[in-house]
């Protein structure tokens, strides 16, 4: 199984340099991202930025089928709410029935709506402290740098460690 990876949950990884937690994480199954959240990875690096290098390494470029591609062109026009990003990873998860990573709940939400696996930032950070690779402490160490590199806030952030 392959998780295909949006833009947002790539970068704040890589922002952090624990990428590698993903691969521990999720153990065999491939990390991969699509050609348009590759593009969009591309800018922060124009502008020297060096995360988007961290993904490039760590994560496979999945060309899209034509007809993955004829499906995203239709979307553009359909869902303008979605960045190119979003969309060309959700037409590949859907057609290849792979999990589709991500941390925008519009995104995650269209992902469902279109019967497509999704894996939420929040369930990832839970997961990390649940299967032991972090500790609690260790989890919301990470969650301050994320927001910290990233400057945005996790909300709900506490329901991670809830029963």
């Amino acid at each position: 199984m392959k998780i295909v990876l949006d833009t947002d949950i790539a970068s704040v990884f890589a922002k952090v340099e624990k990428i590698d937690l993903l691969s521990q994480l999720f153990g065999k199954r491939e990390l991969c991202i699509t050609p348009k959240v590759y593009e969009e990875l591309l800018v922060p690096l124009r502008y020297g930025y060096d995360f988007p290098n961290r993904i490039f390494n760590r994560c496979r470029l999945i060309i899209p089928t034509s007809e993955e591609i004829g499906e995203f062109t239709d979307l553009l026009l359909r869902e303008p709410k979605l960045g190119r990003g979003e969309l060309d990873s959700v037409v590949v998860c859907k057609s290849r029935n792979y999990t589709f990573a991500a941390i925008d709940r519009v995104s995650l939400d269209f992902a469902k709506a279109q019967k497509v696996k999704t894996i939420s930032l929040h369930s990832i950070l839970r997961a990390l402290w649940i299967s032991g690779n972090l500790s609690k402490e260790q989890v919301l160490d990470l969650i301050r740098q994320i927001e910290e590199k990233d400057q945005t806030k996790i909300k709900g952030a506490e329901a991670i460690f809830k029963s």
